[in-house]
C-alpha cells in the first residue's frame, strides 16, 4: 500500500461549519503551527482502492475513548457509536469511525511514533461524499495531565492490590491469568502471568479485544519482560 503524507493542522475551524462553538478558543487543540504526520498504511490512499471497513467495538472501550474525545473536543455533538477500522494486518495502527447524535461522522486516531510514544490523538472530519477534512491534534492541558497522574496512581494501587491477591489464590497450584488475558495461554510462560497481569493495570487495562490490540499489547508486554525482573510486586 502506498505511503502517504497527511497534513495534520491544530486548528478545529476545518469541522463543519454549523456545529456550534467549534473555534480553537472553544476546546484543546494547538493553534499553531501546521504538522506533518505520518500515517503509513492506516489509510487507503489510492483512488481504486476500496474504502475501509469498519465494525463496532465492545462498550468497555468505546467508553474510555469517548471520555478523551469529549474532554479533548467538548463542542462535539453527543456521540452514538465507535466502530474500528477491520484490518488483517496487527501492525495497522487503529482508526475509529465516530458516529454524533447529529448524523456527523468523524475519524479518530491515536499512532504510536517511532520511539513508542504518541503524537496524538487527532480527530478529522468526514463528510457524507466520502471527502475529509485537516486532522487536528488534541492537546491535554496541565490539569488534564495532573487529573491522568492521579488516575495512573490509583490505577497502580489497584494493579499492586490485584497482584497481591492472586499471589494468595495461586499459592500452591497453578498461576492464574487475569480473565481478559486468558489469551495469552501459550504465548507467555507460567511465571509470568502475574507480571503481565500487574503490567496490564499498571498501563490502564488497556483494550485487547481485537488481534490489531492483542498483539501490540503481546509486543509491548515482551519488551518490556526483557528488562524487567518483576520483583517484590513491581516492575524493575
Amino acid at each position: 500500500m502506498a505511503q502517504a503524507t497527511h497534513k495534520c493542522i491544530n486548528d478545529d475551524s476545518h469541522f463543519d461549519g454549523p456545529l456550534p462553538g467549534t473555534s480553537s478558543k472553544h476546546n484543546n487543540s494547538l493553534s499553531s503551527p501546521t504538522v506533518d504526520l505520518e500515517l503509513g498504511s492506516l489509510f487507503n490512499t489510492e483512488p481504486h482502492l476500496p474504502p475501509p471497513k469498519f465494525e463496532a467495538i465492545p462498550d468497555s472501550h468505546a467508553s474510555g475513548i469517548i471520555s478523551i474525545i469529549v474532554t479533548l473536543w467538548p463542542s462535539l455533538p453527543p456521540i452514538t457509536s465507535i466502530r474500528s477500522r477491520t484490518t488483517t494486518s496487527s501492525t495497522d495502527p487503529m482508526l475509529l469511525r465516530i458516529t454524533t447524535k447529529r448524523g456527523t461522522s468523524y475519524e479518530y486516531c491515536d499512532p504510536d511514533t517511532d520511539d513508542g510514544g504518541r503524537s496524538g490523538p487527532f480527530l478529522r472530519r468526514v463528510y457524507r461524499k466520502g471527502s475529509t477534512g485537516p486532522w487536528i491534534r488534541g492537546v491535554f492541558t496541565p490539569e488534564m495531565i495532573e487529573a491522568q497522574r492521579k488516575k495512573n496512581e490509583e490505577t497502580a494501587r489497584a494493579a499492586e492490590k490485584l497482584v497481591e491477591e492472586q499471589k494468595k489464590a495461586d499459592v500452591g497450584r497453578k498461576p492464574m491469568l487475569v480473565y481478559r488475558l486468558k489469551w495469552l495461554e501459550g504465548d507467555i510462560e507460567l511465571d509470568q502471568y502475574v507480571h503481565a497481569g500487574f503490567f496490564w493495570m499498571r498501563r490502564g487495562a488497556p483494550a485487547v479485544e481485537t488481534e490489531e490490540q492483542r498483539g501490540a499489547f503481546l509486543r509491548v508486554f515482551g519488551e518490556h519482560m526483557a528488562g524487567c525482573e518483576f520483583v517484590g510486586k513491581r516492575c524493575s
